[in-house]
């Protein structure tokens, strides 16, 4: 996305697209890409031509996964694209229809982290 600041037309189609997908997961049986997961889509954003939008997910056992088998989950999300864009052409009623990209959110993770440091920091501070 561009540094400018996001619009309004922006926000509401990305949250229209965030609603949509996480829908189009439960309408569509989607276990062999799933293989047991269970996942969240916590965001999106959409391109100001709004043609495309990237979706960022998290899995809810996101601490046990590997660095490899994100990628490989996110690989098969995106190869499956093709039936969210659809699902979306269908419920969306806009000039064009974004087209999905599939990234692991690693947000909650790396406040954690952070969270933890910042834990440290005060255990050090209370020991001085």
């Amino acid at each position: 996305m561009s540094m400018r600041e996001t619009t309004q037309r922006q926000r509401r189609i990305a949250e229209q697209v965030r609603q949509l997908v996480a829908e189009a997961f439960y309408q569509h049986d989607f276990s062999d890409v799933l293989a047991g997961e269970q996942l969240t889509v916590s965001s999106t954003e959409v391109s100001r031509d709004m043609k495309l939008a990237k979706v960022f997910y998290t899995l809810l056992s996101g601490d046990e996964a590997t660095p490899q088998q994100i990628k490989a989950f996110t690989k098969s999300l995106n190869e499956q694209a093709h039936v969210f864009n659809h699902y979306l052409a269908t419920n969306m009623h806009t000039k064009y229809t974004p087209k999905i990209r599939f990234f692991y959110d690693q947000s909650f993770e790396e406040a954690s982290r952070v969270d933890s440091l910042l834990s440290r920091l005060a255990k050090n501070a209370d020991n001085d």
